[in-house]
Formats: structure tokens, sequence, C-alpha cells
């Protein structure tokens, strides 16, 4: 089962709900991850915080997957979401307009990444994880669907909200077409 575990700032039942409506919609509530969200430690050389997720497997007799979020602190401004910076395809960018967009985002993203190794199995091993000939997938594709399951989120719950979802920044989501 997803397990959501917020040591942040923000309101418990929302974070949980959050999370859990990500899991969800990806398919993974089912499955054994912890959702740690946490603040974000504050960067001495920006005015901005930028949320950050990363996803580990824990192997041993209790395998689990265990992803940590870091969400700006209460009242500090919120970058936008910026995908690692690769050499060939790139993952776009979108605005950000409050902490939720944030966690819904990172949280998308991260859950995809526990989708795709323990569901799918489609990058288990350093193998595949490294991009090698005969894996199967390259790292840069693996990067790409998480990116595209953030922005799809991402405006799946602006489009909830009744935002706009036309982003001054450029759409992604042709990114994988």
């Amino acid at each position: 089962m997803t397990r959501v575990v917020n040591e942040s700032s923000y309101p418990t039942k929302t974070v949980e709900r959050i999370v859990l409506a990500q899991a969800r919609d990806l398919g993974v509530e089912k499955t054994h991850v912890t959702v740690l969200v946490r603040d974000a430690k504050l960067n001495r050389w920006s005015t901005k915080q930028y949320a950050s997720g990363y996803w580990q497997y824990l192997g041993g007799a209790w395998a689990r997957s265990e992803i940590v979020i870091r969400l700006p602190k209460r009242g500090h401004p919120i970058g936008d979401y910026h995908p690692y910076e690769r050499k060939r395809e790139q993952g776009k960018s979108f605005p950000l307009a409050d902490w939720k967009e944030a966690l819904v985002a990172v949280a998308a993203h991260e859950l995809e990444h526990h989708r795709q190794r323990v569901v799918l199995g489609e990058v288990a091993g350093t193998r595949a994880r490294r991009g090698r000939p005969g894996s199967g997938h390259r790292r840069v594709d693996v990067e790409l669907r998480c990116d595209l399951a953030a922005y799809r989120a991402w405006k799946r719950y602006r489009q909830a909200r009744k935002l706009p979802t036309d982003s001054p920044l450029t759409d992604p989501a042709s990114v994988l077409d």
C-alpha cells in the first residue's frame, strides 16, 4: 500500500490527498511505497526554492520503495517545474502556481519512476538504468516519461481547479509523440 508521511509544514490531510490521488492515477496505490514529504532546505544562493524529489529502492528482506519529496517552506516563492537538463530530448518546463501544484508534479514524476521500476519492471537493474545497448530502454526515455507524467498530472489538477493550462512556457505534451 502507498504510505504518505508528512514531515513538512503543510497540512497533512491535503498532502496525503494529493499524493494518494497521483498514486491512484498512475495505478500504483496498491504497491509498497513510502512517500516522505519534507520542507526544502533554504538555498543561500537563490531567492526561490524548488520542489524536488528522488526515488530509491530499498532491497533486503523487507524490499520496498521510498520517495522523498522536498517542498519550499511556507512563505517562500515556488519555482517553475524544470526537468533535468539533458544533451538530447529535453522535457519541457511549466509554471507552478503554489505548493500544491509543486507537490502534484513532483509526486507524479517520482511515482512514475516507481511504476516503471516496480510495476512494469522496465528499468530493473543497472544495465537498463545506464541505457546500454540491448537494455531495451534509454535512460533519457525513462526521465522523459516521468516529466510527461508530471505535466499530465499538473494539467489535470489545474483543469479540476478550473485554472488555465495554457502555459507561457513550451507545451511538453508532444515530447514523446
